[in-house]
């Protein structure tokens, strides 16, 4: 992120406290990471088996859904997103960046490391998917700036925060 900051001014002539103003660069480095990155986050649907509850109106035949993010990681529609995302699917909706649906089939999962591979269906997208570029988190550092992009809970699409790395090897 480039920061500049302005000469020093006095707030007022009884008052002689300094301030300082910062303005951040619309073209940063965050933005622009997140820029590239972007388009290669996805939306992950998973709609589970139906299930009968009963309630006041009596017996009704619910279809629970859930969702979250994912990253295509490869030209061939690997996404890779988390177990608690695509646990008890039934069957599995991809929502690119673009708002473009394709199914999905699980490849793999891992619960304890709450990861989950997933392939895209291709034939109904147009174009080729954006692929993330994969970092080495071994040259991470304590108080670089990190970037999450994603659909938090699955709703609020291409929402972002930043982070500062706290230790490594944890």
């Amino acid at each position: 992120t480039l920061v500049t900051a302005q000469k020093p001014v006095v707030a007022s002539p009884i008052d002689q406290q300094q301030t300082t103003q910062l303005r951040l660069e619309t073209s940063s480095a965050v933005v622009q990471a997140v820029a590239r990155v972007r388009p290669t986050v996805v939306t992950v649907v998973n709609t589970q088996q139906a299930q009968r509850v009963r309630g006041f109106w009596g017996t009704q035949t619910i279809q629970p859904k859930s969702s979250g993010s994912g990253v295509i990681i490869s030209k061939d529609g690997y996404i890779l997103t988390n177990n608690h995302v695509i646990e008890n699917q039934q069957s599995l909706e991809v929502i690119l960046a673009d708002g473009s649906k394709a199914a999905a089939q699980l490849i793999g999962a891992d619960p304890y490391a709450d990861t989950a591979v997933i392939k895209v269906d291709q034939a109904p997208l147009h174009g080729a998917l954006a692929v993330a570029e994969m970092g080495d988190s071994s040259a991470l550092q304590p108080g670089e700036t990190v970037l999450a992009i994603g659909s938090a809970l699955g709703d609020f699409k291409n929402t972002v925060t930043v982070g500062v790395v706290s230790a490594t090897g944890r």
